[in-house]
């Protein structure tokens, strides 16, 4: 049996999946750094009480996020499949409905976060009053995202040219304005300026 198992061991197969799969490391790395540097930069440059009011407006912009990522988990099966298809026209398809869906959520989050803010039972809000000035931040965090929608619907030509090492390029790159951007914004700005490195990081990546 173990002469037959060893048999079938495909290591030219075994080198394709770790190429295929070792970028995707430090891609996940850099993701985990993006979303979570400025809340550090913030508590650094600017004090806790802005990263809560961040935090509390950044709860509600990530809606948007929430969607982005519901989508990959079934973006990514589908375009990788069939790669011997040339399946442009689907992709297109999909790309324009995705977008214009993210684009209408988005401004409706953006238009009704105060009355999300608002919500009230039994004398409980959903956000505190102390970080209702936090909402201001929504309208930028959900484009960011919506820009961020638009970079993983460009994932298929990355994958189906086996250019996969070209991926944390992109989210380094991604850390690395946010980084800069949150250095430079977060004292002129406050919470505000992370959340336009937010958007800038996510423009970076895309463009």
């Amino acid at each position: 049996m173990f002469n037959s198992c060893f048999i079938r061991f495909n290591i030219v197969l075994l080198k394709n999946m770790l190429k295929f799969s070792l970028p995707v490391l430090p891609a996940a790395v850099f993701l985990v750094a993006v979303e979570l540097s400025d809340r550090w930069m913030l508590k650094w440059l600017d004090g806790v009480v802005s990263v809560g009011l961040y935090g509390a407006g950044y709860k509600i912009g990530a809606i948007i996020l929430l969607i982005v990522r519901a989508f990959n988990l079934n973006w990514q099966p589908f375009y990788l499949k069939d790669q011997h298809i040339n399946r442009t026209n689907q992709f297109s398809n999909i790309g324009t409905q995705f977008i214009v869906s993210l684009i209408f959520i988005s401004t409706i989050v953006s238009m009704l976060w105060k009355t999300l803010f608002q919500i009230n039972i039994n004398n409980v809000f959903l956000i505190g009053k102390a970080f209702w000035d936090g909402g201001s931040i929504i309208p930028i965090i959900c484009f960011s995202y919506v820009i961020y929608g638009v970079f993983i619907l460009q994932m298929p030509s990355i994958y189906l040219k086996n250019k996969q090492n070209w991926v944390p390029y992109f989210w380094g790159l991604g850390f690395a304005v946010n980084i800069v951007s949150n250095y430079i914004l977060i004292p002129i700005y406050g919470f505000y300026g992370a959340a336009i490195a937010t958007l800038l990081s996510f423009s970076s990546m895309t463009l």
